[in-house]
Parts: C-alpha cells; sequence; structure tokens
C-alpha cells in the first residue's frame, strides 16, 4: 500500500511538472506562474499532510501486528480482541477525520486538470 500511495504522489507531482508555465513571451506569463506558484503551494501543504496520515496508519499497524502476534503466541484472546478492537477505532477515527483531505486532493486534481486546459488553450 505505500507503493500505491508513493505513485500516487508521484503522478500528482508529474501532473504538476507538466502544466508549469514555460513560454516566458507569453502575455499572461507573469499571471500564469503566479496562478502556478498557489497550486504547488497548495499541492504541497495537502501532500504533506497526506504523508503525515499514512506514515501514522502504517506506523500504527505494524504496531498493531507486533502487539497481535505477541498476544497470539499468548494464546490471549481478550487480548487480541482489545488490540484488534483499538486498531479498528483508530482507522475508523482517521478515516472519518481524513475524508476532508480526500476531497481537497481531488479538488487539487481538478484544479491542476484544469488549469492545464486552460493553458494550453491559450
Amino acid at each position: 500500500m505505500r507503493g500505491q500511495v508513493t505513485t500516487y504522489v508521484n503522478d500528482i507531482e508529474k501532473q504538476l511538472h507538466a502544466i508549469r508555465p514555460r513560454n516566458t513571451n507569453d502575455e499572461n506569463y507573469i499571471d500564469k506562474v503566479q496562478a502556478y506558484l498557489v497550486l504547488v503551494q497548495l499541492t504541497t501543504a495537502i501532500l504533506k499532510k497526506l504523508n503525515q496520515l499514512f506514515t501514522e496508519i502504517f506506523d500504527r499497524f505494524s504496531g498493531y501486528i507486533d502487539e497481535l502476534w505477541n498476544h497470539m503466541g499468548n494464546r490471549d484472546d481478550a487480548q487480541v480482541r482489545r488490540v484488534t478492537r483499538e486498531f479498528n477505532e483508530f482507522l475508523n477515527e482517521k478515516t472519518s477525520s481524513s475524508n476532508k483531505l480526500f476531497n481537497d486532493i481531488q479538488e487539487l486534481v481538478g484544479d491542476i486538470d484544469n488549469a492545464e486546459r486552460n493553458w494550453k488553450e491559450e
């Protein structure tokens, strides 16, 4: 899953790089560069939040697996159920709190696509 997240982030970065204004002779070049810089700043902030979210989830998952393995080895069903319940609660909390982040990412990708279309038309 980490690989998929990395691929997704890399794809967004490639899209962003591809729409960077390059034609310095364009009469709207300065406006495009300013808009592009705002888009880069927004993208950077959102990708940073995404990275923090997945780092937290993967770290917690790793700890969960270690704890689960220990309790299973000790045949402690009550602790297995407890750590599983706690991890599921953590995931539910992160899922519900991250919905806005994913909406922001979808909006950002749409903004990148729109900017690319608009700049190609000019």
